[in-house]
């Protein structure tokens, strides 16, 4: 597994080391040693699946308020996905800003931070995506970022074929900076 840094402070990618012989394949996804030698304190506490039919498909920009912030390690373990995160750390000098990457299975993964909203767009039919927080899921904590604010101004690849009215409703950047 190899642990790189991404351009928003405290995002890495991950790339895994797949092993393949003739039964298949093997690789690890989690080794909390190899985020510990870079100062990151991650364990598991919840794990989610994401499952999603439709190319275009829109989940996000989600993130949990203090005192429930978690960080996530996102990985898709079917299809292709444009994963992105928003930073949204006040004190942050990156926040509003946003960064991509495209997740595939048994390639890469993302390491997201407390304080950074997380959303995908699905590139390809039937895609699962594998959710590792670091927190349990509180409900009146939970909130996000809207998808289009043009404050933010991320680019999604695809035209939009599935979203719910709750991530279509999610407060802008400016609403959002004076409940941070």
């Amino acid at each position: 597994m190899l642990i790189s840094d991404l351009q928003i402070p405290g995002t890495y990618l991950i790339s895994n080391d797949v092993h393949t012989d003739n039964r298949g394949s093997f690789e690890n996804i989690f080794k909390e040693t190899d985020f510990k030698d870079l100062g990151v304190e991650f364990s598991i506490k919840q794990v989610n699946l994401s499952r999603n039919t439709h190319k275009g498909t829109l989940r996000g920009l989600h993130f949990q308020k203090h005192p429930s912030m978690e960080s996530k390690i996102v990985n898709c373990m079917a299809g292709k996905i444009f994963d992105v995160m928003v930073d949204l750390r006040p004190d942050s000098h990156f926040f509003g800003f946003w960064q991509s990457v495209i997740l595939e299975p048994a390639q890469n993964a993302v390491v997201i931070p407390r304080g950074v909203a997380h959303g995908f767009q699905t590139l390809e039919e039937n895609c699962l995506v594998q959710y590792l927080h670091s927190g349990d899921y509180a409900a009146d904590l939970n909130s996000g970022l809207k998808f289009d604010d043009p404050s933010v101004n991320v680019c999604w690849p695809e035209d939009i074929s599935e979203i719910s009215d709750r991530d279509k409703g999610l407060p802008t950047l400016g609403e959002l900076r004076k409940q941070l």
